[in-house]
């Protein structure tokens, strides 16, 4: 699952606790519960529009053709469908009761898909370092 087998001298605690023994229970509610509680901001271009190709975008599981056909969107309903789960779990109760949003998400001025660009943008700085 993680690209490891199970190895003795290979110290890897998340293959013995990996995420399928906790989808494999049914509920995912602590799982979101663990990610939700991260500190976690998403930098997303605003030019990042462009179509991906039908190559691309079915390679895979064939539910990548209802993500979106941008990276862009699929940014953006990936995290409307946290803020939904969210609000589902009550912000896991982890967060304060005025939450009202699980992470954060920045969209990045004037850049398509450039991680360095990304980075180096007022948005990308903050992001790492803070105000």
């Amino acid at each position: 699952e993680w690209g490891l087998d199970p190895d003795e001298r290979v110290p890897a605690p998340y293959v013995i606790n990996n995420v399928q023994k906790l989808i494999d229970h049914g509920d995912n509610t602590e799982l979101f519960c663990r990610y939700a509680s991260r500190d976690v901001i998403y930098l997303t271009g605003q030019r990042d529009i462009e179509t991906l190709s039908a190559e691309n975008r079915y390679q895979g599981l064939h539910g990548d053709r209802f993500q979106g056909p941008s990276r862009r969107e699929r940014s953006e309903r990936f995290f409307a469908s946290l803020q939904v789960r969210g609000r589902e779990l009550e912000f896991c109760g982890r967060i304060s009761g005025e939450a009202t949003q699980v992470h954060e998400r920045h969209i990045v001025k004037q850049v398509a898909h450039d991680h360095a660009l990304m980075f180096s943008s007022p948005e990308g700085i903050q992001a790492m370092f803070g105000r």
